[in-house]
């Protein structure tokens, strides 16, 4: 029988935007928070995990859709479940997101298990994870794309140098630092005429502390691409921010 956390909270301020509303930001937040709150239930969370095998959880890629923001203070509902494993060495957690009762957000990432030490893959089953806890597929949700390692016709659009409040427990800037780091390469008066309502992105390679990150970024008509290249040129993440009418 399929796991499914189920999950109420209160939206909160620190998670709002400028417009007083929780967004596509504050839920990624929340996304990241309830993924790892969802594999603490499953006991295959990294506080598990990295004493018995010496392993950690890398999350590889999101992906997630802005349906409808909602005000903080008030109380949404949220299921985390996983997706059927078609890979032996990488889940895909999902997330819905409910607001008075409407279908407000849903998010889907990537994440594979590492040894902590060495950087190596290992395959899911080294944990134990049970196919029972497997859930149901995410129809609603397009799945991953391919987006391109390189932008063609990419300007500068910010710098940013890792600092320690950027890392995890894998000693690495932590995936959801890349969001804002994103999300800043425009103003809030481009946010206020093109509204955030689709994202997705994908970690290439670990950021450190002391690295100088420059964010490329290439405008489309519906959306924009961007890459966080390292010093090197080595690009650690790439991005695919979709706009859409103020609602």
């Amino acid at each position: 029988m399929a796991f499914i956390l189920k999950e109420k909270w209160t939206t909160q301020f620190r998670d709002a935007d400028p417009d007083g509303l929780l967004g596509m930001r504050g839920l990624m937040n929340s996304f990241q928070e309830l993924v790892g709150k969802y594999q603490l239930s499953l006991e295959i969370g990294v506080n598990t995990i990295y004493p018995r095998y010496g392993l950690v959880w890398i999350y590889s890629k999101f992906r997630a859709r802005l349906l409808e923001k909602m005000p903080y203070g008030q109380e949404v509902e949220a299921l985390v479940w996983t997706e059927p494993q078609t890979s032996a060495v990488r889940i895909t957690p999902v997330m819905e997101v409910r607001y008075q009762g409407r279908l407000a957000f849903q998010g889907r990432l990537e994440a594979c298990l590492a040894n902590l030490d060495t950087g190596a893959i290992a395959r899911i089953a080294q944990i134990g994870m049970d196919q029972e806890i497997f859930g149901e597929a995410l129809e609603e949700l397009p799945g991953f794309t391919r987006l391109p390692r390189k932008l063609p016709q990419g300007v500068p659009a910010r710098e940013y140098r890792v600092g320690y409040s950027d890392l995890d427990v894998n000693r690495h800037m932590n995936n959801q630092r890349y969001i804002p780091l994103f999300l800043d390469g425009f103003d809030r008066a481009f946010w206020e005429a093109h509204p955030l309502r689709e994202l997705e992105i994908h970690y290439l390679s670990q950021s450190y502390e002391g690295e100088l990150l420059t964010v490329l970024r290439q405008d489309e008509a519906d959306g924009s691409r961007l890459t966080a290249l390292k010093e090197d040129g080595t690009p650690a993440a790439n991005a695919w921010l979709g706009w859409g009418e103020p609602v």
